[in-house]
């Protein structure tokens, strides 16, 4: 990436995201684990993952935080 450009310029995307959107988050230094451990006692019956067909991008199913952790 070029440092002298902003990073909008260099991802095409942008042009159409969404205005109250911003291009990038802030995410804390801790493993996936660490968030899914304490997300799964707050949200354990809510969609975690939806596996999609690349070919039809059709759900072929989904995971809520109670079952990815238990997997």
């Amino acid at each position: 990436m070029n440092a002298t450009r902003p990073v909008s310029e260099d991802r095409s995307w942008f042009s159409a995201w969404p205005g109250h959107l911003p291009h990038h988050l802030e995410y804390p230094l801790v493993s996936a684990t660490w968030i899914l451990e304490r997300t799964v006692d707050r949200f354990p019956d809510r969609t975690a993952v939806i596996f999609v067909d690349h070919e039809s991008l059709g759900e072929i199913c989904s995971l809520t935080y109670r079952e990815l952790w238990t997997r």
